[in-house]
């Protein structure tokens, strides 16, 4: 459902914000749609853009641990 709306300008925000927010919780439901995302880091709108990495982030974090530092 998501990567259909995703392709819609209109949506495109609420439905970052809705990977963001279900990335918190499920993280897991979320292997097919993280592709999806990853070109939106790149988005000439900040907020597209920031909803992208926050998302991203959480859905990352829920899984595995960051990388150290060297």
């Amino acid at each position: 459902m998501f990567i259909g709306i995703l392709a819609e300008p209109f949506s495109q925000e609420s439905m970052l914000w809705g990977v963001g927010r279900l990335a918190e919780v499920h993280a897991e439901l979320l292997d097919e749609v993280l592709p999806e995302i990853v070109p939106f880091l790149t988005s000439a709108d900040p907020q597209l853009r920031g909803l992208a990495a926050w998302g991203l982030g959480l859905a990352r974090t829920g899984r595995q641990p960051a990388p150290s530092r060297p």
